[in-house]
């Protein structure tokens, strides 16, 4: 039933933000050498190297973060399959696309426990594109034993098969 795994938010920035800040830096540091008007350091261009290495290093961070959570949870949780409920772009205009992806979403769903009690959660950001529905998407939710209130959702992209799509190869 699980087909390949949304990406999150983070490792969108990541990809941009971090060898962005390394061409910067390092071209800053090259321009300050070979050129007399800036020296190596107080060039247009380190500062915003390093920025945009730390914005990268935080994307990284928070992504790595989120993912070590869930491991644990998955590891030591309860497993539950959930309803996709609704996907909420954090933007609102509609048309903003990177790179096919809307810029970032988060997916809503719901899951019955072992109570019988429905519990409503929420994912964290991810990387979702604009013809993603509760159609194409299934998501997994993993709760802790001890504190239901911690938990980790994993959302799926449905593989052809898990659709039900008839294949006709004639």
């Amino acid at each position: 039933m699980e087909g390949k795994r949304l990406k999150p938010a983070g490792w969108l920035i990541s990809c941009i933000a971090f060898p962005l800040g390394l061409g910067l830096f390092i071209g800053g540091l090259f321009m300050g050498y070979y050129t007399d008007v800036f020296s190596m350091f107080w060039n247009p261009l380190t500062p915003q190297g390093l920025i945009w290495v730390a914005i990268g290093t935080v994307g990284l961070l928070i992504m790595w973060g989120g993912g070590r959570k869930a491991a644990r949870l998955k590891d030591d949780g309860l497993r539950y399959d959930a309803e996709i409920i609704n996907i909420s772009s954090s933007n609102n205009v509609n048309y903003v696309r990177i790179g096919g992806y809307s810029a970032s979403g988060r997916v809503e769903c719901a899951y019955v426990n072992q109570q019988g009690e429905r519990c409503l959660v929420r994912s964290r950001m991810l990387l979702v594109r604009g013809g993603d529905s509760a159609d194409t998407l299934a998501a997994v939710v993993y709760v802790d034993r001890d504190d239901p209130k911690r938990y980790a959702v994993e959302v799926f992209r449905k593989t052809a098969s898990a659709q039900g799509f008839d294949r006709d190869y004639r």
